[in-house]
């Protein structure tokens, strides 16, 4: 009985061994670097906070680009990556009005992307497909201290120019 079982586990390791690995599954990989240039504007934007304010409760804030301007009376906001490893995020109020900038540095590896400012350094996980970029990543949203809330968003690519 204990060969048959040796035979079998060694049978089942031989096909997870020999499938192929899902990085190769998937195609080649987009290099983040010379794809994230550009200017990028927000198409939808999910934060979940599991314990909203220090709480027990959950808030979920959610804005997509077909209410974003009816609903919170600003544009979606763009970011502008440059090729240099800068960027910064442009938040407009409905009549182009500026209502706030911030700027920074950014870098990646393999799939994260590093977003530096001033007072605050995010990590993110990035995919890029198809026009759009994918990030996500667990922050502090709702400052309660605890670094839980799950940050969910999708930019379109606007123009692979990185200026305004």
């Amino acid at each position: 009985m204990r060969k048959n079982s040796w035979i079998l586990l060694a049978g089942i390791a031989l096909v997870y061994a020999c499938q192929p690995d899902k990085k190769e599954a998937q195609g080649p990989l987009v290099d983040l670097k010379s794809a994230l240039p550009g200017t990028w504007e927000t198409k939808y934007l999910q934060i979940t906070m599991p314990t909203y304010q220090g709480g027990d409760s959950t808030n979920v804030f959610e804005a997509s680009e077909e209410y974003w301007e009816a609903r919170f009376l600003v544009k979606p906001y763009r970011t502008y990556f440059s090729p240099e490893q800068k960027y910064h995020t442009v938040h407009r109020g409905l009549h182009d009005e500026l209502i706030s900038e911030s700027r920074g540095m950014w870098n990646t590896f393999g799939d994260t992307l590093l977003m530096v400012e001033e007072g605050s350094t995010i990590q993110y996980k990035l995919l890029i497909e198809k026009g759009q970029a994918h990030l996500s990543a667990l922050l502090d949203w709702d400052q309660d201290g605890q670094e839980d809330d799950e940050y969910y968003m999708v930019y379109r690519l606007v123009s692979k120019s990185s200026s305004e």
